[in-house]
């Protein structure tokens, strides 16, 4: 098991366990760990050749001593985040008893018993009187707010809807253990540049904003303790020259995120500057992935794999099928390449059960990372659906401001290039030069149409501007 999870964290930086990951899995382990720390304490670096199996109890260790009252969510916290249960609606608002009687084991009944009479108890408390005034309307509010993504149960889920400074979850298989937080917060902790960056972003995303109001009007603030000692925490970081080389695109991708939240007048709150930053994760390591390729030691080949190609229409067109299509072979043939290169030693690879004969794949993880945070059309592929980048308009959003600094002016040549080298993602047009670098073959025409595509969705969003004679400047939204 040493070998294979060592394996993997080398070469992903991340281990593949699973392809139910999601957006808010990513959310709350980076609140977790930035919040693990007090607000002085430093947060540091290690170049890792192994996987660092000891993170998770350094960090839950370092959480326990900052929130002494708790830093996972409570049964209070459950039973106002939730509407239903897979046995019927589940209702703190009345007297009703909890589904399930006839169906669930005695203790799964008491413990939704437990997290009623929590949950009641707590409004009761908080409220007072004016808890007569609270209808199943109300609740369904609170919880669409907490619970939006339905990653919040009574048990076996425990991650809310956009976390906080005052209020996150914690899922064993998630928040820590599959390393998407921790590993691109040691790399971008691995730089100065970086670690400036991280110190910016810590203090910006654990700010104390709309979010943490409205769960201190509950009741539900998770309040940690910062009169006691600080302390640091290490971060992990993959060893290897490619890994050199991607800690540097993510201190610079950050960096330009950041800058970005302090316009004057345009200061993101700490929700959507979290919210970019899961956008980021999630194209990072679904693309790093995808494009992974087995390097020799002492070896001058190349550290990635070819270039994934980006098709993303603001409307539905139906001369963007040929993109599409385009786009979905890059990842079928991306898939395929990974697949060819990793899957001949099944020592590497997670068996998806105990006595299984099959694996939890790369490919899956990736395409499963990438679909959860909005980069992967379709999101879900069951039924055999061919999936391709597409990122939505917040994504788009995000990759543009990644890569183009406030007030820059950019061709759409200059950030195709910075697109492909810091990301790994072809955004199409007339570049001729580059076609090579792409893991598909298409003709001039297709790969100018995609191209085309994606500047238009870019200028309908306000990220990029066509000029008088037809180019296309891409400024982000600044000028």
């Amino acid at each position: 098991m040493a070998r294979r999870d060592d394996f993997q964290y080398r070469e992903f930086g991340v281990l593949v366990r699973n392809e139910r990951i999601s957006a808010v899995h990513v959310a709350n382990g980076l609140i977790q760990v930035l919040r693990a720390v007090g607000p002085n304490a430093r947060l540091g670096s290690e170049i890792m050749s192994e996987y660092p199996d000891e993170f998770e109890g350094e960090v839950t260790a370092l959480l326990d001593q900052r929130f002494p009252s708790g830093w996972k969510l409570t049964p209070e916290a459950l039973a106002v985040s939730l509407v239903s249960t897979k046995e019927g609606p589940f209702s703190v608002v009345g007297d009703s008893p909890p589904p399930g009687r006839a169906t669930l084991t005695e203790r799964e009944y008491a413990r939704r018993s437990e997290v009623l009479v929590a949950g009641r108890s707590h409004l009761q408390k908080t409220f007072g009187d004016r808890i007569r005034d609270l209808t199943p309307a109300h609740q369904a509010a609170i919880a669409s707010v907490l619970n939006a993504d339905g990653r919040v149960a009574i048990a076996g889920a425990s991650s809310p809807t956009t976390p906080g400074v005052a209020f996150a979850g914690y899922d064993t298989n998630y928040t820590f253990s599959l390393l998407h937080a921790a590993t691109f917060l040691g790399l971008l902790a691995r730089t100065v540049a970086g670690q400036t960056a991280l110190a910016q972003l810590r203090k910006e995303v654990l700010k104390e904003g709309a979010h943490a109001r409205f769960v201190e009007l509950l009741g539900l603030q998770q309040t940690p303790q910062d009169s006691q000692p600080e302390h640091g925490l290490t971060l992990p970081s993959p060893a290897g020259p490619r890994w050199e080389e991607q800690a540097m695109n993510v201190a610079g991708l950050v960096t330009r995120l950041l800058a970005w939240s302090h316009l004057e007048g345009g200061a993101a709150s700490p929700g959507q500057l979290l919210m970019s930053l899961v956008d980021l994760v999630g194209v990072f390591f679904s693309s790093s992935m995808l494009r992974w390729t087995h390097v020799e030691a002492g070896t001058s080949g190349p550290l990635w794999g070819p270039k994934l190609l980006v098709v993303s229409p603001a409307r539905a067109d139906s001369r963007d099928h040929a993109g599409i299509a385009a786009a979905q072979r890059s990842i079928v043939t991306a898939s395929a390449r990974l697949l060819n290169n990793i899957i001949q030693d099944e020592a590497f690879l997670t068996p998806r059960g105990k006595g299984a004969k099959d694996f939890w794949l790369p490919t899956g993880a990736a395409l499963a990372l990438g679909a959860a945070t909005g980069w992967v059309l379709p999101r879900d592929a069951r039924g055999g659906a061919k999936r391709y980048f597409s990122p939505g308009p917040r994504q788009l959003t995000t990759l543009v401001r990644a890569l183009v600094s406030p007030h820059e002016d950019l061709s759409w040549s200059q950030l195709h290039e910075r697109a492909s080298d810091q990301l790994g993602l072809w955004l199409g047009g007339h570049h001729d030069e580059q076609s090579a670098m792409l893991n598909v073959s298409a003709n001039h025409i297709t790969l100018a149409r995609v191209g085309a595509v994606n500047q238009g969705h870019m200028i309908a969003l306000g990220l990029a501007r066509q000029e008088s004679d037809n180019v296309v400047r891409v400024h982000g939204g600044a000028l």
